[in-house]
């Protein structure tokens, strides 16, 4: 079972910017959105263990 829902937010454990979290691409890792410093939307599939709950 997944450990986000789809839409969550999230953060990298090491810090960064809270993204959207996006549908399971395999299993345990998560496809994540957020807009940068130019309001690009940008995305990355990161593993699920390296992401946090981010706190509003």
């Amino acid at each position: 079972m997944a450990k986000f829902k789809t839409g969550a937010i999230v953060a990298l454990k090491s810090g960064g910017p809270n993204m959207t979290a996006g549908p399971l691409t395999e299993i345990d890792y998560v496809t994540c959105f957020w807009f940068d410093q130019n309001q690009a939307l940008q995305s990355v599939t990161l593993h699920e263990d390296l992401l946090i709950e981010a706190t509003a």
